[in-house]
């Protein structure tokens, strides 16, 4: 019977590590918060600023602004949605320090313009496929949100819902973000749209970061297997390493063990 209680209790565990049933939807992220903003061309990498890494973070990119950011550009009709304008996917490879049940995310968008935009941001989420974004893990289409001009943002989910949770990897995987006008709603044309972009961080506080970033070869949603796309490293003279704004945070380890023994005491009990 032990035997049996030991099992269940794993299975209790594993669940909640891996995080329940395969997503294949694109989620709603619904409204976003900033949680930190910084004006462009300025870095405050090695500057005495207050660390805000998210307490069980397994991996965290969010703090050392270098002053600067990437856009995605290539705006252009939706292939999947004609009345939509959208842009090109830019992602990083992350690699945290553990996996888990992602509970809550944050992630930084850049805005170029001398104006404010409005606009959806699209984050999507993959394994690694031999140094490139394999099968799609998730994707989130958050609400329309405006983009300070002249400005690199922070934003974060908030706890997410048990159904938005997901799995993280323990290894290298990749995380993205496109953006669109939300057929035409959020008021932003294709050159609004091409001014956004991720914000440049280095280095991470917690994980790991490879120089160089992936973008796709056109515009789209991108929440699919294998995006077409290529690698790259920023040149020019003294150039940034190709590291972009995230934190993911899953729960700590011992909020584990504490369901597996309670679970454990709850049916020894009953039994």
């Amino acid at each position: 019977m032990l035997r049996h209680v030991l099992a269940v209790c794993f299975i209790f565990a594993l669940m909640l590590l891996i995080g329940g049933s395969a997503i294949a939807a694109d989620l709603n992220g619904g409204n976003l918060s900033v949680s930190a903003t910084f004006p462009l061309g300025t870095s405050v990498a090695g500057n005495p600023v207050v660390k805000t890494v998210t307490p069980g973070a397994s991996y965290s990119n969010v703090d050392n602004f270098l002053g600067t950011g990437f856009a995605n550009q290539g705006s252009g009709t939706d292939p999947a949605l004609p009345t939509n304008t959208i842009t090109r996917l830019v992602a990083d490879d992350l690699t945290p320090v553990g996996g888990g049940t992602c509970t809550l995310f944050r992630f930084s968008v850049v805005n170029f313009a001398d104006h404010d935009i409005s606009a959806r941001p699209r984050v999507r989420f993959y394994l690694d496929n031999a140094g490139v974004p394999g099968n799609v893990i998730t994707g989130f289409t958050f609400n329309p949100i405006v983009f300070a001009t002249g400005s690199a943002s922070v934003f974060t989910t908030g706890a997410l819902a048990a159904a938005s949770q997901f799995p993280l990897p323990s290894t290298k995987f990749w995380a993205g973000i496109t953006f669109d006008n939300s057929s035409g709603a959020t008021g932003a044309a294709p050159e609004d749209l091409d001014q956004l972009g991720q914000a440049i961080f280095n280095p991470p506080l917690v994980g790991s970061s490879a120089n160089l970033y992936f973008e796709t070869t056109s515009q789209g949603a991108f929440l699919s297997n294998n995006p077409p796309g290529a690698t790259a490293t920023f040149g020019g003279a003294n150039p940034p390493p190709a590291n972009f704004g995230w934190e993911f945070v899953v729960p700590e380890p011992g909020t584990l063990s504490l369901a597996g023994l309670g679970l454990l005491g709850l049916l020894a009990r009953r039994r």
